[in-house]
């Protein structure tokens, strides 16, 4: 699996002004990348009043909680107390997923943390280049889950707002969390958005929360794409979950593929054989359309209640698993009603 460094992720790169050190940097070692990227930079700001779908009573819900998501970073870590409590892995583990759900998430699971699950580099501007270390041996990884009303007016602004509420959710679950397990005495950081270290889609992964489709995005067999992760790293031992685990979703993508029909970016690969996601592609969609898109989570059937579990015993069936496709696509169509 490949080692991703985070100076690459789109993300990062929009940081990355002319005459600072990083663009400098950047763009000296990646040439290739400098023209698309500021014309990315030049281009309406995603939620701001020249992009397209900007309301100036909804665009600011969504950017509001962005810019709270900033104001707490700092607290993704902190003092960890001096008296240490004991306690069998086993016995912990279960505490701290009932915790996890009883704070509103609705998936948990528990994997040993491997490098790739890391970035090898800080991509943000305040440590840039600088290579991640500081990497625990645990990871605790949860979902929450996103309302089908509001993914479905995707790509309005309402979708948007859901994913940023999800990452309010999912922010607050993870704070509390380390907060929890720094106060038993053991090292603890809350990966939210904006403030990862880990790749949170590889972590639910092996944890056995889903599978990667078509999209490049993790599915769920529960509600699909419809989730946000969040992962709060840790050095207190634990008991892992036995994952991956094959949900049939792989298979099922080869003979779905509405996620790329509809693509407004072109981002998502027609072939049935593999799957590909071009980031680029994808970004390039949210800055014309001012809101991070969503369709790809909208026409998914795993987020609209195809039965998971006919699709999972059907793993090995592609002729039963295209018949379940057709029998969902006749009763709910190929895009949800609104």
């Amino acid at each position: 699996m490949e080692i991703i460094d985070e100076r690459d992720i789109i993300f990062s790169r929009m940081s990355y002004f002319r005459g600072t050190a990083q663009h400098e940097d950047y763009y000296k070692r990646n040439p290739d990348k400098l023209d698309k990227d500021e014309e990315f930079r030049c281009s309406p700001r995603i939620l701001g009043p020249d992009s397209r779908n900007f309301d100036p009573l909804d665009s600011p819900v969504a950017s509001s909680m962005f810019q709270f998501l900033t104001d707490i970073r700092p607290l993704s870590t902190g003092v960890i107390s001096e008296n240490k409590i004991c306690a069998d892995p086993e016995v912990i583990t279960s505490r701290i997923k009932s915790i996890t759900s009883y704070y509103g998430a609705q998936l948990v699971g528990v994997t040993r943390m491997q490098k790739e699950y890391y970035y090898s580099h800080h991509g943000s501007r305040e440590l840039y280049g600088k290579p991640i270390t500081d990497r625990h041996a645990f990871g605790i990884v949860f979902a929450v889950g996103m309302d089908i009303t509001q993914i479905s007016a995707a790509p309005g602004t309402p979708q948007t707002i859901e994913s940023a509420h999800a990452y309010i959710r999912t922010a607050t679950i993870g704070m509390m969390l380390s907060y929890y397990i720094r106060a038993l005495g053991y090292n603890a950081r809350n990966h939210m958005d904006g403030n990862y270290l880990v790749i949170a889609s590889r972590v639910a992964n092996a944890a056995g929360l889903g599978q990667f489709g078509r999209s490049g995005i993790l599915i769920t067999p529960g509600a699909g794409p419809r989730v946000k992760f969040e992962v709060v790293t840790t050095d207190m031992v634990l008991s892992p979950d036995d994952g991956p685990v094959d949900y049939g979703i792989p298979s099922f993508c080869k003979q779905c593929g509405l996620c790329a029909k509809y693509c407004p970016g072109r981002a998502i690969t027609n072939d049935p054989t593999g799957a590909y996601h071009d980031a680029d592609k994808c970004f390039s969609a949210w800055k014309k359309l001012g809101t991070d898109c969503g369709i790809c989570l909208a026409v998914c059937p795993f987020s609209r209640g195809i039965d998971s579990t006919a699709v999972m015993d059907a793993a090995d069936n592609p002729k039963k698993q295209r018949q379940l496709l057709e029998s969902f696509l006749a009763s709910h169509g190929e895009k949800p009603r609104i």
